[in-house]
């Protein structure tokens, strides 16, 4: 006999803030305040990130056409759409659904209003459902169910049911063993909601985190869940063009988001402040999830480097983002000191030209910043000697390196001088 050991988790949630007038049988929205009803002090930043990036977003006017076709079926309520999704930056973990239905406003135009449900830590989004449906009364946007800081739920663990997708199920299987990156299920598919959330925990990569959506309308960024269950037909049609146009966008990885920021930052200004670089420095040592495909497709790509690659070194911002893709991509480095055209300035000794000037004062701050937490950043350091180590070998081998070709009258040892200075600024 199987003995299920009892694990409490603790349920906090929050809501879309409104100011909200009217009864609660008759109420409606006059404006959009942040959030209401939370049971913790503030929404984890983490989570927030999530939000603010259209992650738990249904798409502009989904909503509205959710109550067009409950109408159109003679139906007088909408069925709630469900977004659920983990998510995880450095320690901060947590398992979040939200909840979404229509509701009015003053002019009684349709807006979309969420109610959303959190626990901490990945690998809950199983225990957070069962806890939601097995509920009599579904819990939806209510700005008269007030809630305060402390008043959180309790869950059993133990009650949660262990659900695999039934073998006589042939289209959920098929859907299953598919090779698609993300799977559609067809809006006429009867599909449980635990369905969709088995599906989407199977499909997931291992570096990847669990994100599903039910009964949706349409979503703003649908190529980032692994299952999505259509609302109807128009839906599914949307949702599917909206894939196969963004077919070729990478996947969330784990902390990505204060990565970018970090760089993108960096980018902007040429300040670098330790909390700027110690992200970089943790996902470098996240060698799983972090590997050179990801820097360029999940954090480079997205940043815009592309562009940079074919604009004109005058921008600042280009600039450092080069260096910075030079400096965590090695290989990348070749390419960089050609965008510089450092082998004229190499023959030229002209070092004071605009764009150079920019990359080395990105350069020297990190070198200043590592200098003052010389433990802290000992993933940075690697890839710069990797980067050094890369041409510099290539060069005693007389090799070209992506493309540049140093003159004979530049000295292997001046050659040496002048990456160093180019790209880590002596950070060796």
């Amino acid at each position: 006999m199987r003995v299920k050991i009892m694990t409490t988790i603790k349920i906090h949630e929050f809501s879309t803030g409104i100011a909200v007038q009217g009864t609660p049988e008759n109420w409606w929205s006059t404006r959009f305040t942040g959030y209401m009803n939370l049971t913790l002090a503030q929404v984890p930043p983490v989570l927030q990130n999530a939000i603010s990036n259209r992650l738990f977003q249904a798409a502009e006017g989904s909503v509205r056409e959710a109550v067009e076709t409950a109408r159109a079926a003679g139906e007088t309520t909408v069925q709630p759409a469900i977004i659920a999704r983990e998510v995880k930056e450095g320690n901060n973990a947590y398992s979040a659904i939200a909840v979404i239905t229509p509701a009015k406003d003053e002019k009684g135009r349709t807006i979309s209003v969420y109610r959303y449900f959190l626990t901490t830590g990945l690998g809950n989004l199983t225990h957070l459902l069962y806890w939601y449906d097995q509920k009599a009364k579904k819990l939806i946007f209510d700005p008269f169910d007030i809630k305060n800081e402390g008043d959180y739920y309790e869950y059993d663990t133990s009650q949660t049911r262990r659900f695999e997708i039934p073998r006589s199920n042939e289209k959920l299987q098929n859907l299953l063993n598919s090779d698609d990156a993300n799977i559609i299920i067809s809006y006429d598919i009867q599909c449980m909601i635990y369905n969709i959330n088995k599906l989407a925990s199977i499909k997931k990569e291992e570096y990847e985190l669990t994100a599903w959506a039910y009964k949706v309308e349409g979503l703003s960024k649908p190529w980032f869940f692994q299952a999505i269950y259509p609302a109807s037909r128009r839906a599914e049609e949307t949702i599917k063009k909206q894939i196969q146009q963004g077919e070729n966008i990478a996947p969330i990885v784990e902390g990505e988001y204060p990565v970018k920021t970090a760089i993108r930052t960096l980018s902007n200004q040429a300040g670098v402040k330790y909390d700027l670089l110690n992200h970089i420095e943790e996902a470098l040592k996240l060698t799983n999830h972090y590997n050179d495909k990801t820097w360029e497709d999940s954090i480079f790509k997205t940043l815009d480097i592309e562009n940079a690659k074919k604009a004109d070194f005058n921008t600042p911002y280009f600039i450092r983002l080069y260096e910075l893709y030079g400096l965590n991509i090695y290989q990348k480095l070749p390419d960089l000191l050609k965008w510089l055209e450092l082998d004229a300035i190499s023959k030229s000794n002209d070092l004071e030209q605009e764009h150079y000037k920019i990359a080395a004062e990105l350069s020297r701050k990190i070198q200043e910043q590592i200098k003052q937490s010389p433990d802290s950043f000992k993933a940075i350091e690697l890839k710069a000697f990797q980067g050094i180590n890369y041409i510099i070998s290539s060069l005693a081998l007389k090799e070209s390196v992506e493309g540049i070709n140093f003159t004979q009258e530049v000295t292997a040892h001046r050659n040496k001088k002048v990456l160093l200075k180019s790209t880590t600024n002596n950070i060796s």
